[in-house]
């Protein structure tokens, strides 16, 4: 049999534990289907008073009373009485070979045994009074320490006997007893260990360049992933397998004696040595060798902890350290605890369940249960249409943030790729992840792969450990399929508006905040010697509970979106090979690399495109005296070419009619620019050769400041018209809110955006949601506007094509 500590041999076996009092606890394990409890006890000594006695026996019987009458009994206790030698009259519960003279406590423990129908093992077995022998102090020799089992099952136990040289207490030796469980021959199913592959190692350079080079020629020499998911997942994973190599699949035990070396090995064992030697020879020589070989296994033990701590103080100062001091901190935590592995539950009538099949299907069951039940509530009366809109395709950028947030050194899914790899790989893993992104979002499916998952469940620390519903089940799901998620989860929380009040689930919102606030209200409070009153509501497993119908309403009412992408402009910049799509309206990268810009900007130079009927409203709004001004965001000019006046225009993000150089600030017509950005060069100056750059404004420069005339013209405004923007990008989408209150806002758009979409709309407000040309379209013709719009549209479409 395998030598090992007798604690690590049981510690999957074990299912419960309970301190019932400071004198009484009781173990119960499962081995091979059978039910084994062991109970622990220590009796009041004979000075003690009669009624502590009694209390100790009275605990002793509700432990008895709560074990089921099938299950295995084994007391083991120092129950500091004699039951004597011989048997008269007592053969149904004790042999013959006992020691000494029946003393008081012995008689209660012969009287307990009968009440129980146990019987004291110790007094079966015929041994010299040397292995019967307990309790040994000064001259005393007797026996205090019984195992008890059950009668029915004394036939299953071999020997009973005290082991005499093994000093485990100074005055108590230790009783052994060989026990043989009679058990049903069933055919355990064996566990399969699934071997892991050692993706940690990625965190060293060498090993990643290694990883993407055996990768790259496991692709036949091409940096680009498949397209499928099927197949570069397998690659991903054999290369994986070769590069990295695989574990046993068995989690390495982190033991309590770190610190352990030979040295200290080899001092105990001498001095176990002369332990033994002084026992059988008691004369002072032996004895002051065994007390030296103790004082210096003191040393020994001393000297190796120290070397092991400074070693370990060294180490915390290197993020390797602080993962090791997380790691031995969770292993002091899973240490301390009685149940570290669950192996048996009960059903939902508090049977306890034992085989493997049996434990899974009742795991199922409840959390199938669990995840489709819904409390009783009312039918929403209002409801909420879904609007088709379109969906910008998921951006480059988008996939770097999610993939630069998630967390590395995390337990991977089914699938066996953790998002080490994708980090390892760089811009490929970006490429091949926005593809695919883009394909699940157009297709409106996922690979199967991801659909998988492994729920592990998780004990809260509170009521019966054999129960399901005190666990909390966490799954282990594909790490790709968390990063489309972050994608995902990023766009709803620009759409989504959650309150204030709101924490757990936010960034920068533990709570333990709450917690901290609460704290410190009270204390406030309890110093100011005032009353303070809190209510605390517990909504069981809410979050499993959640009506999945109301989560479809939620985000319908918020705006957000739900058919196949669109094409904005951010989009369309992939084939300018930017680091990401909001570089190209960057300084610092305009300076590093001004091309993309200037690409981009033949696209849109005023004169590559015509105004369209919504242009051409608005000049007919200035026309009949009722246009205040107009706010754009645009940057291709097609207002000003549509006849509105500069001076009803305000231009929030620049206008291609002006340029400045970088350096020199000298100014320039946006049409001394127009044969450069025509024929593909970048504009320089004239005076000092800098890059002249059109007034568009770029992210982190001031905006125009007439843009700042809002503060006057939105007090004055009688009717805001809202249509084709975003509202995402500020200052620009706070204008929405700066007129009046009384003041109707018609918002003619694809999408819900800004307060139409949180929420927070008027009571006056007007919506037409679809394709902003028709919606313009409706209104002229509502207004009666319809034929002079089209006289004004073929008028000025003449004038430009004459131009």
């Amino acid at each position: 049999m395998e030598r090992r500590k007798v604690d690590i041999l049981f510690v999957r076996n074990v299912l419960e534990v309970k301190r019932v009092s400071d004198r009484v606890m009781s173990l119960k394990l499962e081995i091979e289907g059978v039910m084994l409890n062991v109970v622990s006890g220590y009796a009041p000594q004979v000075g003690c008073e009669l009624e502590e006695k009694e209390r100790f026996w009275s605990v002793l019987d509700e432990v008895m009373e709560s074990i089921p009458t099938g299950e295995r009994v084994v007391i083991g206790a120092d129950f500091n009485g004699h039951v004597g030698e011989g048997n008269t009259g007592d053969e149904e519960v004790m042999g013959k070979f006992g020691v000494k003279e029946r003393n008081l406590e012995g008689q209660m423990v012969v009287d307990f045994a009968k009440s129980m129908d146990m019987v004291v093992v110790n007094t079966y077995f015929q041994k010299r009074e040397e292995h019967r022998v307990t309790y040994k102090s000064g001259g005393r020799r007797t026996q205090v320490d019984y195992i008890l089992c059950r009668r029915g099952n004394l036939k299953e136990i071999s020997d009973c006997k005290v082991v005499v040289r093994e000093s485990v207490a100074r005055q108590h030796r230790m009783v052994v007893c060989r026990m043989t469980l009679l058990v049903c021959k069933t055919k355990r199913s064996k566990t399969e260990i699934e071997k892991k592959t050692k993706w940690w190692k990625l965190k060293k350079e060498e090993c990643c360049e290694e990883f993407r080079q055996k990768l790259r020629q496991a692709l036949g020499g091409q940096v680009v992933l498949p397209d499928d998911w099927e197949t570069t997942a397998e690659v991903i994973r054999e290369t994986g397998r070769k590069v990295l190599g695989v574990s046993s699949g068995r989690r390495k035990e982190d033991k309590e004696t770190w610190w352990w070396n030979e040295e200290v090995q080899d001092s105990i064992q001498r001095k176990r040595l002369a332990k033994k030697k002084w026992d059988m020879d008691r004369t002072e020589e032996n004895r002051q060798e065994y007390k030296e070989l103790q004082r210096r296994v003191k040393r020994e033990v001393s000297k190796a902890k120290q070397k092991a701590y400074d070693e370990l103080y060294t180490r915390l100062d290197t993020r390797e350290g602080e993962k090791d001091l997380y790691r031995l901190a969770r292993q002091r935590d899973r240490d301390g605890k009685d149940v570290q592995q669950v192996r048996v539950i009960k059903d939902r009538d508090g049977r306890v369940l034992t085989s493997e099949e049996s434990v899974q299907r009742r795991w199922k069951e409840y959390f199938e249960e669990l995840m489709n039940e819904e409390n009783e509530r009312g039918k929403r009366v209002e409801g909420v249409n879904s609007v088709e809109q379109k969906v910008d395709k998921i951006r480059k950028d988008e996939v770097r943030k999610a993939l630069k947030r998630i967390k590395s050194g995390k337990a991977v899914g089914p699938d066996d790729i953790p998002v080490e790899v994708w980090k390892c790989l760089g811009e490929a893993a970006v490429e091949f992840l926005t593809s695919l992104f883009n394909r699940v979002l157009e297709s409106e499916r996922m690979p199967e792969e991801w659909r998988r998952s492994v729920l592990v469940p998780i004990f809260k620390n509170k009521g019966d450990v054999q129960s399901c519903s005190n666990y909390r089940g966490i799954k282990l799901m594909s790490y790709t399929m968390k990063l489309w998620e972050r994608v995902v989860e990023a766009r709803l929380r620009k759409v989504v508006e959650i309150c204030e009040q709101q924490y757990g689930f936010m960034p920068r919102k533990s709570t333990t905040d709450t917690i901290f606030a609460l704290r410190i209200l009270m204390e406030k409070y309890r110093d100011g010697q005032r009353e303070l009153h809190c209510v605390f509501v517990d909504l069981e497993k809410v979050y499993d509970r959640v009506p999945r119908e109301e989560l479809w309403y939620c985000m319908r009412k918020s705006g957000v979106a739900e058919k196949s992408p669109g094409s904005g402009l951010y989009n369309n910049l992939q084939k300018y090979n930017l680091p990401y799509a909001e570089a190209i309206f960057e300084m610092n990268y305009f300076h590093y690399n001004p091309q993309p810009f200037f690409a981009l900007a033949k696209e849109l130079y005023p004169g590559n495109y015509r105004p369209n009927l919504t242009h051409y409203f608005i000049r007919l709004l200035h026309d009949k005296g009722q246009l205040l001004r107009m706010y754009t965001q645009n940057i291709d000019g097609l207002e000003r070419m549509a006849g509105i006046p500069a001076k009803k225009l305000v231009e929030a993000h620049g206008t291609f009619a002006t340029a400045t150089c970088t350096l020199c600030r000298q100014k320039y017509e946006g049409e001394e620019l127009r044969s450069d950005i025509m024929e593909g060069t970048v504009p320089h100056c004239s005076q000092c050769k800098g890059v002249i750059k059109p007034d568009i404004v770029f992210f982190g420069e001031e905006l125009p400041q007439h843009f700042f005339l809002y503060l006057t013209d939105f007090p004055m405004a009688d009717l805001l018209i809202v249509m084709g923007t975003s509202l995402e990008v500020e200052p620009f989408a706070s204008l929405s809110g700066a007129v009046r209150g009384s003041v109707s806002r018609l918002l003619i758009n694809r999408d819900l955006v800004g307060p139409f979409a949180w929420g927070s709309s008027r009571h006056n407000d007007v919506v037409e949601l679809g394709d902003v040309v028709s919606g313009v379209r409706k209104l002229a013709d509502t207004l009666g506007w319809m034929r002079e719009l089209e006289a004004l549209m073929a008028d000025e479409g003449q004038k430009v094509s004459d131009a």
